[in-house]
């Protein structure tokens, strides 16, 4: 009864049903109580699903603010509304190799990192990843998640960074959830695009964008082929909520082509939980690759997940 009053909120809206999703449902305290990081159960799973659906309804009142043209693209710097009241940027660039429609690739950055990030070359090892994957052929999507780029002025200029140094967990969590409904947002623009091939997408999520990478495949089909970076895949802060825990979005994935890359020596995981992870997800297309390195990749898993875009994806 009291789990159908709050479903009925989704038809003005998400923001009540996820709060009451991630805070208070019976369902998932019950879970998580009884879990210790295996997935919940199916029932569970529905009721996590929710937090992560969206009034389709919306306009997006897309924007394109600017595009330039570089060597290998054109990006376009654009604009979309999110959930919330909130407004999303982005970069949709479009690669001059090949014919449109083209296959088009999301880019999630990660913690402490944005989309503007990935196009620099001086500040982490992605930075080449849009470079190659438009040499490759591929359109690119990477948007600004919640807390980080240009939307910190949104939240009184907070960044990620000082949430969880605050021990904000909760406000981290439904943000996490939020960007991922941003993403679907950003598929929804996609396939008003002539210029894109909108059942030919793809995803490469590094760290928090590699958990997400989890979570977005996991509730949207429209994502074909999966690359997960250094993503944490065992929760260790048993106060997180189930529906921002990495595990329990493995059935989710089916058949479809899943890699996973990870460091041997990267504080966040050891091996054996990626190793144990890695087993729960029954795709045949699935594969993880180990690299001698920490939380930072060597530049040759760039090559590795263009790969498998390749082989999985045109």
């Amino acid at each position: 009864m009291v789990m159908a009053r709050f479903f009925s909120v989704f038809s003005h809206g998400i923001p009540l049903l996820a709060l009451y999703i991630l805070t208070y449902s019976p369902v998932l305290a019950q879970e998580a109580i009884a879990s210790d990081n295996a997935p919940v159960g199916e029932e569970a799973f529905r009721v996590i699903l929710q937090a992560y659906e969206y009034d389709r309804d919306i306009p997006l009142d897309i924007l394109i603010e600017s595009s330039d043209e570089t060597p290998e693209c054109t990006r376009e710097k654009i604009v979309f509304r999110g959930i919330h009241d909130s407004h999303v940027p982005g970069y949709l660039s479009i690669p001059k190799t090949g014919t449109p429609p083209y296959p088009c690739i999301l880019i999630l950055h990660g913690a402490g990192g944005s989309k503007s990030k990935l196009w620099n070359s001086d500040t982490q090892v992605t930075n080449q990843l849009n470079t190659q994957l438009h040499i490759s052929g591929f359109a690119t999507l990477s948007l600004d998640a919640q807390y980080h780029g240009e939307r910190t002025p949104d939240n009184d200029s907070e960044r990620w960074g000082q949430l969880y140094r605050r021990q904000l967990f909760h406000r981290m969590d439904e943000a996490i959830v939020q960007s991922v409904v941003e993403h679907r947002r950003g598929l929804d623009y996609l396939e008003t695009r002539k210029d894109i091939d909108s059942q030919q997408i793809g995803m490469y999520g590094y760290s928090l964008g590699g958990m997400m990478t989890y979570f977005l495949t996991g509730v949207d089909q429209r994502i074909k082929v999966s690359v997960a970076c250094v993503a944490p895949p065992k929760e260790r802060m048993a106060y997180r909520r189930e529906v921002v825990k990495p595990h329990n979005f493995v059935r989710a994935i089916g058949n479809r082509p899943f890699l996973i890359m990870m460091g041997r020596t990267d504080p966040f995981y050891t091996v054996e939980e990626a190793r144990q992870f890695y087993e729960r997800i029954e795709s045949e297309a699935k594969e993880i690759v180990w690299y001698d390195s920490g939380h930072l990749l060597p530049m040759e898993h760039i090559g590795k997940a263009i790969e498998w875009f390749e082989e999985h994806l045109k």
